[in-house]
């Protein structure tokens, strides 16, 4: 198993890390709405960066979201946890694509 913090992209890293790059376009705490489009909240339980029970906060904002917590995973659960971090981004595409054929 890698880790994700010895696997990490340095350069990325580096440009990406300042308070000011890493804020969203909106807030994801308040939405106006609800996101009533297919959605994945994938967190790690060993996220000690970021944790894992804050997101469980804003959840209900997404009401056809799935909200899993990863155990043996962290904030690179993409490198920790990757079997189950591709079994369920594959089926959150799924999710999506079928909802753009209903669109059309």
């Amino acid at each position: 198993m890698f880790s994700g913090f010895t696997i990490r992209d340095k350069e990325f890293i580096a440009r990406y890390s300042s308070e000011e790059s890493r804020r969203l376009t909106y807030d994801i705490d308040n939405l106006k709405k609800p996101f009533d489009k297919p959605s994945l909240l994938l967190t790690g339980r060993q996220d000690h960066w970021t944790g894992y029970k804050g997101a469980w906060d804003f959840y209900e904002n997404y009401p056809r979201g799935s909200y899993v917590v990863l155990d043996k995973a962290g904030h690179g659960l993409q490198y920790e946890q990757v079997l189950l971090f591709n079994v369920l981004a594959d089926e959150w595409l799924d999710r999506v694509e079928e909802e753009l054929e209903e669109m059309n």
